[in-house]
């Protein structure tokens, strides 16, 4: 099979829970026989490596967009969900990047509109990493608009649910609550992170998102 994985950041080399997660599980479908792209969107923060890393063939890109919101969440200004209608708006520009796939997975809810430019002959993935709207109320709860910016989370996170075919999440509970808060019991599976290629990584030498 062909596969693309979507990252809303650079993924490697590895250093926190998230890019752990996505890589591993790139490598992990790579070893299997799968062709795998990894593209991520190439921020201010990571590294750019553009090449095949361990089966995998990494692709950047980049919106800008997540520029500005890393900078604005790493200021206590505002967390990274602001930048959600900008990176929909030019959506579009990524057709091409997107389609030619038997099956594409998207990594946490950001870019989930991208999945309307999918062909529908690919199997649509999301993989989530929390339950968004939990981890960034606790992150951002000073906010005085963490209302308005928990809205707009939720309904980004639903959109990624809805327009999936399979949904991936890291623990039974986050199953059980995507279920209880968005309506979805079926073609959702647990993928609990530590996820590692056999004896690459031991559970204490992870660190999780």
């Amino acid at each position: 099979m062909k596969i693309l994985s979507v990252s809303p950041y650079p993924v490697y080399p590895m250093d926190f829970g998230g890019q752990i997660k996505i890589f591993n599980i790139a490598r992990g479908l790579a070893a299997a026989g799968n062709e795998v792209t990894l593209a991520y969107n190439f921020t201010n923060w990571g590294k750019k490596i553009d090449g095949v890393v361990d089966g995998v063939n990494l692709r950047s890109f980049k919106t800008y967009f997540q520029d500005i919101g890393a900078w604005l969440q790493q200021r206590n200004i505002a967390p990274l969900i602001i930048t959600e209608p900008f990176n929909s708006a030019i959506g579009p520009n990524f057709r091409s990047m997107l389609n030619g796939y038997d099956a594409v997975i998207f990594e946490q809810p950001f870019l989930s509109s991208w999945m309307r430019q999918i062909n529908r002959s690919s199997v649509i993935i999301y993989s989530s990493h929390n339950i968004e709207t939990d981890f960034e109320e606790l992150y951002n709860q000073k906010h005085l608009l963490d209302k308005t910016y928990t809205r707009m989370l939720s309904r980004c996170e639903k959109r990624a649910i809805d327009l999936s075919d399979v949904v991936l999440t890291v623990t039974e509970e986050d199953k059980a609550k995507m279920g209880n808060l968005y309506g979805r019991r079926e073609g959702i599976y647990v993928i609990p992170n530590g996820f590692t290629m056999p004896g690459e990584y031991s559970k204490s030498d992870l660190r999780y998102s």
